[in-house]
């Protein structure tokens, strides 16, 4: 296994993934680390090592490519929001539930199996998106492809 470091068509880091160095290679993958980052600071690969850059550039129609790890924060907030609407108090302690039995099994395995399909379709989107066959979605229209979920009666 190998850890890979993926830029967006501009350069960007997006990400890190462990792939089997056998396997395909992600396209716009590179194995040099980019730096720590701090604050609203993005790394971008120059050919030869990652410059680190104050901000994110903007896409050339002028949208701002969300980070993975924005990505990332705006699905466990959605997660979040859902299990709260039954009032656990995350994500968590919600899925937790699936794995007992009890009054809670039945809403928490709905609620788990919700999370890992929206999990897969995330995913699946980023795999377009790297493979170009997509542009980055806005972190609203990501959410806005995710599967949707009603509780249990």
């Amino acid at each position: 296994m190998i850890t890979l470091h993926i830029r967006d068509e501009y350069g960007i880091f997006l990400g890190s993934v462990t792939v089997d160095e056998m396997g395909p290679l992600p396209e716009r993958s590179v194995a040099h680390p980019p730096p720590i980052l701090t604050g609203t600071q993005v790394a971008r690969w120059n050919g030869d090592g990652w410059d680190v850059m104050a901000a994110r550039p903007p896409q050339s129609d002028g949208i701002l490519v969300p980070t993975q790890a924005e990505y990332t924060a705006a699905l466990e907030t959605a997660y979040d929001v859902k299990a709260a609407e039954r009032g656990y108090d995350s994500r968590l302690t919600c899925a937790l539930r699936a794995g007992y039995a009890g009054p809670f099994q039945k809403e928490a395995t709905v609620f788990a199996i919700w999370m890992d399909s929206c999990n897969a379709k995330a995913y699946g989107i980023m795999g377009q998106v790297l493979s170009g066959e997509m542009k980055y979605p806005t972190i609203a229209a990501l959410l806005a492809m995710m599967p949707t979920m009603e509780w249990p009666q």
